[in-house]
């Protein structure tokens, strides 16, 4: 199982830059998303049709949650990066995939790719 990130999943929903491989993952059902790019991507949408893309699209897809460990293991990245951070909800995204320990799909890598310990795959 590989998780998508935000920025992955909005080159999905617009049909550009990640959509094909975001695609193909989702296919062959290997594809999860975390609970924060479910709040990001529904935060975002402006349009009754976006919404409807959205629903359609996060159906039957697995969703991690935030839970106790993931803050944890977020905390630990916030620690560790507080010179340069990444903004709260990549690190959030980043401690529930070390929590789970899946690979991050993202286009991203300036931000996900300091993070110790996380396997980060190039959405582009």
């Amino acid at each position: 199982m590989i998780v998508v990130d935000t920025d992955a999943f909005i080159d999905l929903l617009r049909g550009e830059g990640a959509h094909r491989k975001v695609a193909a993952l989702m296919r062959s059902e290997r594809l999860a998303t975390t609970a924060i790019t479910v709040f990001e991507i529904w935060k975002g949408l402006e349009t009754d049709s976006d919404r409807e893309l959205a629903r359609r699209t996060f159906r039957g897809l697995r969703v991690y949650p935030l839970s106790d460990a993931a803050a944890r293991r977020a905390a630990e990245v916030a620690r560790f990066l507080r010179q340069n951070p990444i903004g709260d909800r990549d690190t959030l995204i980043a401690g529930v995939c070390l929590s789970i320990q899946r690979p991050l799909l993202t286009s991203n890598l300036r931000h996900f790719g300091r993070v110790p310990g996380l396997e980060v795959l190039g959405a582009r």
